[in-house]
C-alpha cells in the first residue's frame, strides 16, 4: 500500500497492490478514494405548488470561527421591553426624555482588537462580522478615523424589507454579495476610556456624535442625517428629538394613525417599527434601566424548542413552540410559518447550536394572546456547531 496522498479536489488516495486469493496466481491493484466532506446546506425543496425553492444551487461560503475574545466591548445595553401598550409611555419617570425612531436592521458594535488596535465589527455575543467586501471596507475605512471610539450602529438594507432584513442576518459571516445597498444608522458613541464604566450622559455623547458628522441635535430632529456615503453604503446618524413623557405619547399616537395599515409607525414621513426612549442624563450602563422601545408589536427573539407538520391532504399545518431568549415566556407558534421558512428551520437545526427567530404579537402582556406571528430567523443571534455553508436564501 502506497502512502496517502491529498488529490486537488481535497479526497484522500490510497493505491493497493497484491493477490486477490490467498494462494492464487497474479495480481490486482486498484484506488481508494475518499472524498473530503464538506457540510453542507441544501437547498430548500421545490413547494407542494410546483414553485422552486428560493434557491436553485448550493452556497460554499464557509462560516468560520466568529468570536474574537479580544474585540473591546462593553457591557451592552438592553432596551426595556416593559411598555406593552401606547398609554404607558406617559408615566416613564423621567422630565425629558430623547426620543428616536426604532429602526429594524442588525445592531453591531464598531470597535477594536486589543491586540492589533485594528478596527473590526463585531456582535454584542463578541461575534466579528465579515461582510461583502465592499460593504466591510467602507465602514472600516470610515469609523477608523473616528478616533478612540466605540460606536453602536445598525445595519439594515436599502430599500427596507423583511425579506431583505432576512437576507443580510443571513450572510453577516461569509461576505456574499448583497443585492441591495446597505443603510448604516449610528446610535451611539462610548470613548474606549469608558468601555467598563460609562460617565458621560447620553445626551453629551449624542451632541459629540453630531459635531463629528457635522451636525446638531436641532438640525438632526428629523431625518436621518447622511454622515458618509461610499457607493452603495450610506453611514447616517439616528434622528432625535427631545420631549416630554406626555409629548412622546402623542409623537407615538399621532405617527401609528398614520402606519396602521402598514403596522408601522409614522416620524416626520418616514415609518418605522416604533421608537426608542432613552434618559438624556444616563451614562453607558449594561442592562435595561435607561432605554425604553415601544411600539404597537411587541416583538422579542425566542429559541425553538420543538415543531411539527400535519398533512390533513388538504392543507399542510405547522406548529411551533419556543422561550422568549430574555424573559422566559413560552409560546406557541401557529400564524407566519410558510413551507419555505418550516424548511429553513428544520436545516438550520442541523448547523446551528441553536434556533433563534422573531416573533411578533400584539402589544399585550401575554405573548400567546396576542396573536404570536413568525417574522423570521435571526442568523445574527445563532453560534454555528461546526463550519456550515452559507443559507440558501
Amino acid at each position: 500500500m502506497t502512502a496517502p496522498t491529498v488529490g486537488t479536489n481535497g479526497s484522500i488516495q490510497w493505491s493497493f497492490t497484491g493477490n486477490p486469493i490467498s494462494g492464487g496466481s497474479g495480481s490486482v491493484s486498484f484506488v481508494v478514494r475518499i472524498k473530503k466532506l464538506t457540510q453542507e446546506t441544501p437547498c430548500r425543496p421545490k413547494m407542494r405548488d410546483g414553485g422552486n425553492s428560493l434557491c436553485e444551487k448550493s452556497h460554499k461560503r464557509k462560516i468560520g470561527k466568529m468570536k474574537n475574545p479580544n474585540a473591546l466591548l462593553p457591557k451592552p445595553q438592553e432596551l426595556n421591553e416593559g411598555i406593552r401598550n401606547p398609554e404607558q409611555i406617559a408615566g416613564i419617570p423621567r422630565g425629558t426624555l430623547m426620543i428616536e425612531p426604532k429602526f429594524d436592521g442588525s445592531f453591531i458594535y464598531v470597535t477594536r482588537d486589543r491586540t492589533n488596535g485594528k478596527c473590526i465589527l463585531c456582535t454584542k455575543d463578541g461575534n466579528q462580522l465579515s461582510l461583502e467586501p465592499r460593504v466591510q471596507g467602507a465602514l472600516i475605512s470610515h469609523f477608523q478615523k473616528q478616533g478612540d471610539n466605540l460606536f453602536e450602529v445598525e445595519l439594515e438594507p436599502a430599500p427596507w424589507s423583511e425579506g431583505a432584513k432576512t437576507k443580510l442576518n443571513a450572510n453577516l459571516y461569509n461576505g456574499a454579495a448583497l443585492p441591495f445597498d446597505i443603510r448604516v444608522v449610528v446610535h451611539d458613541i462610548l470613548p474606549f476610556s469608558e468601555i467598563n464604566a460609562g460617565t458621560t450622559p447620553a445626551l453629551v455623547r449624542y451632541n459629540k456624535l453630531c459635531r463629528l458628522a457635522g451636525t446638531s441635535l436641532e438640525q438632526n430632529g428629523k431625518k436621518p442625517y447622511v454622515w458618509a456615503k461610499d457607493g452603495n453604503v450610506s453611514i447616517c446618524i439616528s434622528p432625535c428629538v427631545l420631549v416630554s413623557p406626555a409629548e412622546a405619547a402623542n409623537l407615538f399616537n399621532q405617527g401609528w394613525a398614520q402606519g396602521k395599515p402598514e403596522k408601522r409607525v409614522y416620524f416626520e414621513g418616514d415609518s418605522y417599527e416604533g421608537f426608542v426612549a432613552i434618559d438624556p442624563n444616563s451614562p453607558h450602563k449594561g442592562g435595561r434601566s435607561n432605554k425604553w422601545k415601544f411600539k404597537p408589536f411587541h416583538s422579542i427573539d425566542a429559541r425553538i424548542t420543538s415543531h411539527s407538520c400535519r398533512d390533513t391532504g388538504k392543507v399542510t399545518t405547522y406548529t411551533m413552540e419556543a422561550v422568549d431568549i430574555k424573559q422566559g415566556e413560552t409560546v406557541k407558534i401557529f400564524t407566519g410559518i410558510s413551507p419555505e421558512i418550516y424548511a429553513e428551520i428544520v436545516e438550520a437545526e442541523k448547523n446551528y447550536q441553536e434556533t433563534i427567530v422573531e416573533i411578533e404579537a400584539l402589544a399585550l402582556k401575554s405573548l400567546n394572546h396576542g396573536n404570536p406571528t413568525l417574522k423570521s430567523i435571526r442568523y445574527d443571534k445563532m453560534e454555528p456547531r461546526v463550519k456550515v455553508e452559507a443559507p440558501c436564501l
